[in-house]
């Protein structure tokens, strides 16, 4: 399937590539012809031609390249199983590392309402812990979205 899906993609790559090719070069020689029509005020005569053998072919070539280095990239294998597992692993350890935190800010205050902890220090250590935790959640996963919208932006 995959291989029909590239084959039809390659063929319309090469007919857009002669259609841009044959339309440069059928528009270059318009222009030609029409200057060639207004000769120069200075000599009468008309500088420069419109080949075959031009700039046209030059571009049809580059742009059948281009555009068939981008369909192989798309259709490639990817690895997404991969970009998956990875991505869980990250927001697993961001989970918990930000829960840790947490859970020592409970267990501070915990401690605080207990009385085993001083007020001053249970309130600083709870405030601490309980910040980190949420700013550890928020700094991973945005380190993680912008990751993933540079390898998007790589790939497109």
């Amino acid at each position: 399937r995959q291989d029909s899906l590239k084959a039809d993609l390659m063929e319309q790559v090469h007919e857009t590539a002669d259609s841009v090719a044959t339309r440069g070069r059928a528009q270059g020689q318009a222009v030609i012809e029409y200057l060639g029509k207004r000769p120069a005020m200075k000599n009468r005569s008309l500088v420069g031609s419109v080949t075959a053998a031009s700039r046209f072919e030059d571009t049809r070539k580059n742009l059948v390249d281009r555009l068939s280095t981008v369909v192989d990239n798309i259709l490639k294998p990817d690895n997404t199983h991969v970009d998956k597992e990875r991505l869980f692993h990250s927001l697993k350890t961001i989970a918990l590392l930000s829960s840790s935190l947490e859970m020592g800010a409970l267990g501070s205050g915990v401690l605080m309402s207990l009385q085993f902890l001083d007020p001053v220090t249970g309130w600083i250590s709870l405030s601490t812990l309980a910040i980190g935790g949420g700013a550890s959640y928020m700094i991973g996963t945005t380190r993680i979205a912008r990751q993933y919208r540079n390898q998007w932006l790589q790939r497109s």
